[in-house]
């Protein structure tokens, strides 16, 4: 038996060759998709799984992942209060913030008193699941802003 995955990388380009140059990510022969697929899988020093966190996003995936995989590991959050922190994503100048939330009111608040152009945004389109090896066993979270559900089968 075997499987493949497929991605639909054809969006990640640019379609509006622009100037004629067009833009580094425009579709040519050769070119590579500017994608963040970046599924984590984090072991701990025995090697042995720990936790397993993915989302669709196209180029936001990064934001996404990495802020519920820190939530769980450096501060502690349970896999439901990981992925359900606001998304901030930042890209050159702008900062985007998820404000549908009083902590992402607040980090809206706090990164513009800072001096960084933030735009307030109501959702972003995270679609993050998330599993957690316990000692009880394994616990898994998805994303509140999208359909999906965790369910734990005997």
């Amino acid at each position: 038996m075997h499987g493949f995955l497929l991605n639909n990388e054809m969006t990640d380009f640019s379609r509006d060759p622009g100037d004629g140059k067009g833009p580094a990510n425009l579709v040519q022969p050769g070119k590579r998709s500017r994608s963040s697929m970046s599924p984590i899988m984090v072991f701990d020093d025995d090697s042995e799984l720990m936790l397993v966190n993915g989302s669709p996003g196209g180029n936001s995936i990064v934001a996404y992942v990495s802020k519920a995989t820190l939530g769980v590991l450096a501060q502690g959050l349970t896999p439901e209060e990981a992925v359900a922190l606001p998304n901030i994503i930042a890209r050159g100048d702008k900062v985007r913030v998820e404000i549908a939330s009083d902590a992402g009111k607040e980090a809206a608040n706090i990164l513009t008193a800072a001096g960084y152009d933030v735009q307030e945004r109501e959702g972003e389109n995270s679609g993050l699941h998330m599993i957690l090896v316990t000692p009880e066993g394994l616990r898994g979270a998805a994303d509140p802003r999208r359909e999906g559900i965790v369910q734990t089968i005997p």
